[in-house]
């Protein structure tokens, strides 16, 4: 099938891209409320941009209201947040996370998470993934027609559970398996890593 996507309506063009841009990382995003409390809400339109500096992006949309969802409002004003990469068992406490709560509510609260602040970062990441990035908002750039913010970080902290790594040499290898990351298809699919497979690249030869 061939689509004109100029010719669809926008809600089209998201249900065909979601599904077909797969698998997509999640960033399971922490921020700070106002009052000090901790919002939580997983984000797919999401990935690595550069490794000097580390950046990495996160594209947040509005509420169907229009109005700027509390994660990109928190990141604006706090310019600190930390993005978790979860694993496939998180699946379900994952998507509670993305239930809408009134303003200035914890869904790290809702979703029965524990904490830990002892990472060198000056906000907490959950204790349960294994892998956590604690970031500084770099910019912010607003794209399309319903405002759609696309936030840039640079990751200052990376923790590593140590259960997924290990040492080669003088290089630091995370086991992808071990790991077990989550990953976003469309609708209220998500997908597991599966089978891995190595395709080691050819030598290189000057011509």
């Amino acid at each position: 099938m061939l689509f004109d996507m100029k010719a669809l309506a926008p809600v089209d063009r998201y249900r065909l891209m979601i599904q077909t841009i797969v698998p997509r990382p999640i960033a399971w995003t922490l921020s700070r409320n106002e009052n000090h409390s901790y919002n939580l809400a997983p984000f797919s339109y999401f990935n690595a941009l550069h490794s000097d500096p580390p950046l990495v992006m996160i594209s947040i949309g509005n509420r169907r209201e229009g109005t700027v969802k509390d994660t990109r409002r928190n990141i604006e004003r706090e310019k600190l947040y930390v993005i978790h990469i979860a694993s496939s068992p998180m699946a379900a406490t994952v998507t509670q996370s993305a239930n809408p709560l009134p303003a200035e509510s914890s869904e790290v609260t809702d979703c029965g998470l524990e904490l830990s602040g002892d990472w060198n970062f000056p906000l907490p990441r959950l204790k349960l993934p294994k892998v956590a990035m604690g970031c500084q908002l770099e910019r912010v750039i607003e794209i399309g027609k319903n405002r759609q913010g696309l936030l840039f970080g640079e990751i200052q902290t990376l923790y590593v559970e140590d259960s997924v790594c290990k040492q080669d040499g003088d290089k630091i290898l995370v086991d992808a398996a071990k790991l077990d990351p989550l990953g976003r298809l469309g609708g209220d699919d998500y997908g597991t890593l599966g089978k891995v497979l190595t395709v080691k690249r050819p030598a290189y030869v000057p011509h």
